[in-house]
């Protein structure tokens, strides 16, 4: 093929006819990377500062995506808790703007749901996973905030997992670790496997 032209134009449109009848999924998505200012944010548009938006979902098909929320929306000094709080917060009330196209969704019914009446089922993901470490009991608080799903690991080892970006002899989950998916488990709160090395998805699979 040259350029994005497709070699066999058939099963390019036999392809993208499964592509559009199927349920897609973006397990982990960064809708507002480029940009740090919540006031410039607008989920309806092909945003530049986005890397998913409703736009680019309905562009590409896309019927579900797992939206890894900024950890920034607040004043100096709120703790994380807070700063999550305000996140999913507007994030909601954006959401809201395009309830006709789109709804955030804690649960696999409520995703089912989203999906069967031709809207796009948007779940609220953590990408620090150190987060809850302190406090296990805390997955369940921020499960009522609307975060249905988080990432295990990330760029530098912590108490919970090693990183991808690591070593590749390290050991996965530690015994934390271990509690903490055992935990997310019992409480029906997804995990992300992004940034996971081999072993700890193994180590994830078997906890």
């Amino acid at each position: 093929s040259e350029g994005d032209e497709p070699a066999d134009k058939k099963l390019w449109k036999q392809a993208q006819k499964i592509h559009y009848k199927a349920v897609v999924v973006d397990a982990h998505a960064h809708p507002f990377i480029f940009s740090y200012k919540p006031e410039q944010w607008n989920l309806g548009i092909d945003s530049l500062s986005s890397q998913i938006d409703l736009a680019k979902m309905e562009k590409g098909g896309v019927d579900v995506a797992f939206y890894s929320m900024p950890l920034h929306i607040g004043k100096k000094g709120d703790s994380k808790l807070d700063l999550l709080k305000n996140s999913a917060e507007k994030m909601t009330a954006m959401l809201k703007n395009y309830s006709d196209r789109a709804e955030p969704v804690f649960s696999f019914q409520k995703l089912k749901k989203a999906v069967k009446s031709g809207k796009q089922a948007v779940v609220f993901s953590i990408e620090n996973p150190d987060i809850f470490a302190d406090n296990p009991d805390m997955i369940n608080t921020y499960k009522q905030l609307g975060y249905w799903s988080r990432v295990l690991s990330h760029s530098k080892k912590d108490r919970i997992a090693d990183s991808d970006q690591e070593d590749p002899g390290n050991k996965g989950l530690s015994d934390l670790g271990r509690k903490i998916v055992a935990r997310m488990n019992q409480q029906a709160v997804l995990i992300d496997i992004t940034h996971a090395s081999d072993q700890l998805q193994l180590d994830m699979i078997q906890a």
